[in-house]
Formats: structure tokens, sequence, C-alpha cells
């Protein structure tokens, strides 16, 4: 006790001498030898002794006593990368004091801007070694030193003095990718790992230790992990390998109920460590480097110019072998399933609490590796991880801190639900021992799936609202493939579209509508290419018809429907409720002549309100009264003839149901605007298919109802398991995926990440054609940077980063011989907006080659840009008006016809302001055809515009 007691006395004399004690002194005493060789320290006992406050006076007042500290302890780590494995073993305990006190002094160094002239500004002119160069160097070589942090090899001198160079897979940390024979697992080596990664993520987060201000003024890359991810670290392999196969090997299932307690499980915090280090390390992208890599090696023939400057990241896309596949995802997943295990015996298991994190190490991957991706598709480990997705997201309304790992668990199922696979497999049933917060079902993972969503959705929590598109994204992309829907997910999959098909809902902003859009797709899906297995699904959308009723009449102000109750949904076997049952199903008798003038009068009253209205571009005073000194003209709007439904299509239960009338009819139609959201509505929400089923469906569901006397639902869902559709519907609609593509837009870009982006997405989309390819995105002074290329996208590509730049105020020049060296992407400007428009396609007016390819431009001066995909009918005769006015055109595609006729219309009203997306909307009008299209203006630098 008195030893302990005198050396804590000694440890504080130490740090005082070092706060008030000059540097000369500090030397003469030699207080840093006791202070990082007498015994050795933790983590806790230095945070104690060395309070921040403290440290803070330190820095301000004695920089060059801390500079001094900082000096002697990187001295220290480069002292031991030199040493015999004899030595280490002596000196192991100040190596590891060194390491701690670093731990402890970077955060208040890493708070000022200046010490990074300290660590990265030579300190003498004889030699250019940088103190920071030096620690990671260290740093990394330790993470490998034998008796230090790995076991001796027996092949090895103990002797030997001299620097040794990690070349062998037998210094790897842990068996697994790299290295198949065991590795003996030590207490000792695994904390000593576990404090040189905490000393590395210390050094990483440079930004995260000052305020966003300076964080936003800085210009300059975190140069900590730049010079780590590099070529310059030597150990980057064994690294990479060693962090994937501590995380991967790590199972604390494997242990005997309660055994934590009596064992300390080391390698636990390893673990959670090298996870964090290995999703910092992933996620680092140094553009600066990046962009180097690129431009500077556009003469060699074979140069991949997607190719990373961090070598963890090029590690990583380069995984190819099932084996390390599989060991990857069953680790992530054993590791997320501990927490949600059940077990007959309560906190018996130790679990680690990093589902966030392998949640972000599992996005990494995939991201970075299509090929593993694939691979997990196919994995019999895919439906344990997507478990414990959802179960991570029915938690969120319990715990709403969880918003950020909400957004990840979202951005991960949206991005598998792209692919095939991901829909096929989840139709397997759902069996699993883990509780959930939800209605009891017997399904599959994709009941699951749309019971999970549907929770968070209803709910009602407004954090959570711009994930709803998200949500309903990825139920929309696995709709194609699900076989079977149970009871329960069919109503919740009803009951979100009734929501969401409330008029005040719609009518919130001009966004909503599309969840409902999105529902009908969903809905719409199921019905083309599953109708066989889902006769419940089927069921339910008899039973509540009346939703897609109302909004096949949401542009009329007058609406039926259902006295049906939500919640009604199981039918007892009583007389009472079975005449009732087959009462919903039969028409009411009505007067069909009397109803059908009703229509009629009202459609007349509405049509004669709005031709009398216009939109009057002038001044107006506070009582509402048109100035006449006004010089803006009057505009009148053409009122186009609005279909109403035919009165024998729609169904009345009784005389009642005309007091039940639908939110839509409370919203009288007294502007133009309104009526347009309606017509809107109307045209958007794709209901022929569920129209078409209701209209062959219902009157057999109530003949056979009628005339066999139905009384139980499932009497009902087996008649409708025997129906078919077939030659009944519509065409199938092609199925469509919706890709997930993250991109900041808050923050500025360059030309390049914005090229990057363009050209990754033409990847995703060239299986739709590849015979010419283009891209246009923002360039200085508002102008527009065009590139575009006869071939695939890979020849754009390469056309991209060969500098090609087409000169502004020339773009009809072909044959130009371009000067790569002046018309060079400058890739240094940032920009606040950043937009991009770019196109793959085959060819179908006009042969494949520069001026046919897309995107098409209205003028020399690239006034306006378009990109299409589809075919127009009449672009013929919109180009033969627009020639009569002096326009030209270059190209034998319908497409160019689009953006001069953008120009056409701008030039016509640009005195009165118009806007960009009238001029869009009144394009759009004029065309007849089919297809998607995106538009881009040097006048409206700040818009994008797709239809």
């Amino acid at each position: 006790m008195g030893a302990t007691s005198s050396t804590i006395l000694s440890f504080d004399e130490c740090i005082d001498q070092i706060y008030k004690e000059s540097q000369e002194k500090i030397k003469e005493s030699d207080v840093l030898s006791f202070i990082f060789f007498n015994k050795l320290l933790d983590f806790d006992y230095i945070q104690k002794r060395m309070p921040f406050d403290r440290l803070h006076i330190l820095r301000d007042e004695k920089p060059e006593n801390l500079k001094f500290v900082i000096r002697k302890a990187i001295e220290i780590l480069n002292e031991a990368v030199q040493m015999g494995e004899n030595d280490v073993k002596v000196k192991s305990d100040g190596i590891t004091n060194a390491i701690l006190i670093l731990t402890r002094l970077m955060p208040i160094l890493l708070e000022k801007p200046e010490w990074d002239k300290f660590f990265w500004t030579s300190q003498n002119d004889t030699s250019n070694t940088l103190y920071a160069e030096t620690m990671l160097s260290a740093i990394s070589e330790l993470l490998f030193l034998q008796c230090y942090t790995v076991e001796k090899l027996a092949n090895i001198n103990p002797y030997e003095t001299t620097k040794r160079k990690v070349e062998s897979f037998e210094l790897i940390w842990a068996n697994g990718i790299g290295f198949a024979n065991p590795v003996t697992q030590y207490a000792v080596f695994d904390n000593r790992r576990a404090i040189l990664l905490r000393l590395l993520l210390v050094c990483f987060s440079r930004d995260l230790y000052c305020k966003a201000q300076v964080f936003v003024a800085r210009e300059d890359v975190n140069m900590w992990i730049t010079y780590f991810v590099s070529k310059e670290n030597k150990n980057i392999l064994p690294l990479f390998t060693s962090l994937i196969n501590v995380i991967s090997s790590y199972d604390p299932l494997d242990k005997f109920p309660y055994g934590y307690l009596v064992v300390d499980d080391c390698r636990g915090p390893l673990v959670s460590v090298c996870i964090h280090m290995l999703n910092l390390l992933l996620d680092f992208d140094d553009i600066k480097g990046s962009l180097k890599l690129k431009l500077n090696d556009t003469n060699q023939q074979n140069t991949n110019v997607s190719e990373s400057s961090n070598l963890f990241v090029t590690y990583a896309s380069r995984l190819h072998n099932n084996e390390d596949f599989m060991y990857i995802v069953h680790g992530i997943a054993r590791l997320m399933r501990v927490k949600n295990a059940s077990t007959y015996l309560p906190v018996s298991i130790l679990t680690l609490d990093n589902n966030q994190e392998l949640l972000i190490l599992l996005w990494k991957f995939i991201t970075i590796n299509k090929r593993f991706m694939y691979h997990l598709l196919g994995s019999q480990y895919l439906l344990n991880i997507l478990v414990s997705i959802l179960h991570i997201l029915q938690l969120y309304p319990i715990n709403q801190e969880m918003i950020g790992l909400t957004h990840i668990c979202s951005f991960i199922l949206l991005i598998l639900s792209g692919e095939r696979n991901f829909g096929v497999r989840l139709n397997k049933m759902f069996i699993s021992r883990i509780t959930f917060d939800i209605p009891t079902f017997t399904g599959n993972y994709a009941d699951l799936m749309i019971i999970v969503i549907h929770k968070l959705i209803t709910h009602g929590i407004a954090a959570l609202k711009p994930l709803f598109g998200s949500f309903l994204t990825i139920l929309l992309n696995i709709s194609p493939y699900i076989k079977r829907i149970c009871v329960e997910s069919s109503v919740k999959l009803l009951h979100l579209i009734e929501c969401f098909s409330t008029s005040w809902f719609l009518f919130e902003n001009d966004t909503n509508y599309t969840l409902v859009t999105t529902l009908l797709e969903i809905i719409n899906n199921i019905i083309q290419y599953q109708f066989d297995g889902n006769a419940v699904l089927m069921y339910t959308i008899i039973k509540k018809r009346y939703i897609f009723q109302n909004l096949n009449s949401i542009d009329s102000d007058i609406h039926f429907t259902y006295p049906l109750k939500t919640e009604e949904f199981d039918i007892p076997n009583t007389p009472a409720v079975a005449a009732k049952f087959e009462k919903n199903f039969k028409p009411a008798n009505f007067d069909k002549s009397e109803f059908e003038n009703k229509l009629k009068k009202h459609d007349e009253k509405i049509e004669e309100e709005l031709k009398d209205v216009e939109i009057l571009n002038s001044d107006t005073d506070n009582d509402g009264e048109i100035d006449d000194d006004s010089s803006v003209t009057k505009q009148k709007i053409e009122i186009s003839q609005i279909e109403i439904q035919n009165s024998s299509n729609i169904i009345v239960n009784s005389k009642e149901s005309e007091s039940n009338i639908d939110a839509f009819s409370n919203l009288n139609i007294t502007n133009v605007e309104e009526m347009e959201m309606r017509v809107k509505f109307k045209k958007v929400f794709k209901l022929e298919t569920i129209l078409r089923l209701l209209q062959v469906l219902v009157p057999q569901v109530e003949s056979i109802c009628k005339n066999k006397n139905f009384t139980e639902e499932k009497e009902v869902i087996e008649f409708l398991k025997r129906g078919t559709l077939v030659g009944l519907l519509p065409v199938p609609h092609p199925i469509v995926m919706r890709i997930f593509a993250y991109y900041n837009y808050l923050c500025p870009k360059s030309q390049h990440d914005v090229i990057e982006i363009l050209i990754q997405g033409l990847k995703r989309l060239e299986y739709r054609g590849y015979d010419s390819a283009g891209l246009a995105v923002d360039d200085k002074d508002n102008e527009t940077l065009l590139y575009k290329s006869k071939g695939n996208v890979e020849t754009l590509e390469k056309y991209v980063y060969g500098n090609l730049r087409l000169l502004l105020g020339k773009p009809f020049d072909f044959n130009l011989k371009f000067n790569a060296e002046k018309y060079v992407m400058d890739n240094s400007v940032q920009y606040d907006v950043h937009l991009g428009i770019a196109h793959t396609r085959w060819a179908t007016h006009g042969p494949p080659n520069y001026v046919n390819s897309h995107p098409h431009y209205s003028d020399k001066n690239m006034e306006f840009l378009v990109v299409h995909n589809g075919m127009l009918t009449n672009y013929l005769e919109i180009k033969k008006f627009l020639k009569k006015r002096g326009y030209q055109f270059e190209s034998e595609t319908d497409t160019e016809i689009i953006a001069v006729l953008c120009k056409y219309i701008y030039e016509l009203h640009k005195d009165v302001g118009i806007e960009f997306l009238t001029i869009i909307k009144s394009v759009v009008m004029l065309l007849s055809g089919a297809g998607a299209l995106v538009f881009k203006s040097k006048h409206y630098p700040n818009e994008c515009i797709a239809t």
C-alpha cells in the first residue's frame, strides 16, 4: 500500500512539473522517463491525473512543454519498432504508457487547427520527417510487432535488432480471410491492439474536435487518415484482414451461461473498436487523391477510373471468394442476432451493443463490392439479417433516439430490394424465436416486412415522415415477387391506402399523392404478376372497394361510398351477419336516370364557373381590384373537358350511402388550382387494373354468395383461389426496380463528384441501351459542360476522364480537334448547386452517333437541355412548326424538338418572367407519345425538372 501511495504521489509531482517548470528543467530531471517507464498505467488513472481543464491550460500557457511530451512519446513508439523481441518484452509497459498518454493529449491538440503545423511540418532543415508520419508509421508497425501485439514466430531470431517488415500473413490477428491456421488468443495482445486502434481513432477524428464554422472553412483534407490509407502504409493488407477476421470470428454465444461474469471477455472490446475502425477506414473518401489518380493516368489504356486511392476500399472491392463472403456475412449475422436471441436465462449471454456500427459495416460492403451483395442475396443468413433489421425498426416508436439507426436500416433494405433475388427469398415462411411488438400472424418474411412498415408509418411520428417514401418503395420493389400475402398484411396494405387517400393528407402538400401512387402500384404488381396465390388480398380489395371507387372519382365533387368499416373483416356464421354480408355485395336499387341527371347538372355548373376564370398577371390593391394601369396582359386558361365516370360503374349499397360522402367532397371546387390538383391525381392514380379486377370479381362474388349461401370468409377466398383473370386484365406493365443512390446535395461538390454519380447511375441503367451515352453538368459562369459519345457507358467514361471538353459556343463542330491540355475539366471548383443529367439509349430515330446522342440542346448556347426515354408520335409536326419560325435542328431524333420547343416558349414569355415549371408543363401538354423526360436550363440554374 505504501509503495502504491508513493508511486501516485511521484506521478502527480511529475505532472505538476510539466505544468509549472520550464522545458530545460524537465529535461534535466528526466521526469518523462519516470512517467513512461516507472509502472504500467491504465487510461482511467491517466484521465483522473490529467483532466482536460488542466491540459487546456498547459496547451495555451506552456505549449513547448506539451510539444516536448508529444515528441518523447513518439520517440518511444518509434524506438520500439526498432527493438528486438527481448527489449520489447522489457519495455512493453513504457510503450503502452506512451500510447495511452498520446490518446489523452491528442484531442486537445486537434481542437486547434494551428497544431496541424506541428505535426505536418518538418521541424528542422536536415530532415523532412514529420511527427505525424512518424507516429502513424510506428503505430502501424506496433500493430504487428512480435511479442507486443502478435505471438513470436518460431523461425525468427529473438535477438534480431533490425527493423522488420510485416510480410507474412502469420502475423494476422485471427484466422479467416488470408490465413486459415488457428491463431492463439492472448488477452494482453488484445488489450494492446485495442489501445493502439483507439489512438488511431482519435487521430483520424480530427474534424470532430473543431466547431462547425471551422470545419466548413477548412479546405484541406484530413491528412491523418489520408496518409494511413495510402501506399505509404506497408501494413494495410494485414490490418484489413485482421480487422475483418477479428469481427467475423467473434462469437459471444460460444460461452456457457453467465460465463462472462466469471472470466473477463478481452476479445469483446477489441471487436467493438475493430468495427469502428473498419467503418471509418472504408467510409473515408480522399477526393483530391482520387482525382489525382484518375486524371494523371489518362494516358494509360487500362486505367480503372473508379479505382480509389483509399487502399482499404480497394482491397474491400477486390474480395471475390465465396468462402470469404460467407465468412463475413456469417460473422455480421451472428453479432446482430446476439442482442435479439431469446434465452431461458435472463442476461445469461454476453452481448455487444454495436448494431448501428454493424449495419454501417454491412452497408459499406454492399456499396463497395457488388459481388458481396449478390452473395448476400443468395446466402442462408440473409433472412437472419433481415429479421434483425426489422426488429430494430419496430423498436423505433419505443426509443425515438434511434432515428439514425432507422435511416441506415431503410437504406440497406432499399438497396437490397432493388434486386430480384431479395424479393424471391421473402416468400419463405417466417419462423423465428425473436419477439416482435406486432400482431401475431402466420405468413412469410414479406408479411413481416409489410406489418413492421405499417407500424412505423401509422404511429404518427413526424421524424419518420421523410422515410415514408423509402418504406413504400421497398414494398414496391418486392411486390412483383410476393406469391402469397396473409390476412393481416393484406389489411395493413389497404389501410395505408385508405389513410393516405384522405383529402386532408393529399392536399397537405404537393408530394403526398406520390405515396398513394406507390401503394396503388404495389397492388397492381401483385394483381398482374401474383394473382393466383393472393386470394386473400383480392378478397380484401373487394371488401374495401369503396377506397378505389373514391379515388377514381376524385375529380368530381359527388362521391358515393360503401358504409363498410375498416375494421370489419371477420364474418361469423350467423344468418343475420350472412344476410348483411350478402347485401354488401349486392347493388341496391336506385333511379339510374335521376342519378345521371344529378351528375350532369353538377358538372355543367362546375364548367360554367370555370369558363369565366382568368389568370391576370397584374397588380391588385388591398380590396382585390385589378390595377387598370398594369401593362401585363391577361391570359385566359382553356379548360379541357373533364371526363366524368359513367354512373353505371358506380355501385351503391343503399340510399343511406348518399349521406356517406367521402372526405373529398368536403373540399368545394372554387378555384382552378384545386381542380388542377384533382385532375392531376386522377391521371397519376393507376386504377385501371384494380377497377377491372373489381368489375370482373364483384359480380361473381355477389352471385356465389347469393346462390350458394356462403357465410364464411374462407368460402369466398376458396372460390377466389379457383378463379383466374387471364386475358381480362390490362396488358401487364414492365417491372421497374427503384434503386438507391445516396448523394448529399447540401454540400458543395466538384464537377468530378457530379459526373461520378451520373456515370455510376448510367452503368446501372446500361441494360436499357448502350449504343450511345452522354451527360451534362454545371460549369463556371452559369455555362454547361457537355459530354457525348457513341458506344457504351465505358466509352463515355474514358472520354470524360480523358479531359476532352466540348467547346462552349461551338457545339456543332463535331470534327473539332480537342486540345486536352487547354480544355481540362476543372475539379477544383466547388458548386453549391450541382445539377447534372445523363442518358444511355438504344437509337429509335437516326443512327447511333454523336449528333443523335442525348442530352439534346436547344441551340449552340445550350440554353435548354433534355434527356428522353420513350418515343414521340407528333414530333414531325412540331419540328415543321418550329422550322417555319427560324429554329434549326441538327439531329434526326424526336427528342431534339423538345429542347427547341422549350426555348420557343421561353422566348415568347420571358418578358413576363415565366417559371421553368410552367415551360415544362406547356411543353408536355403539346407532346404526344410516351416516355420520361429530365430538363435543365442555364436560365434556371437552381432547378432540374423530371416528368
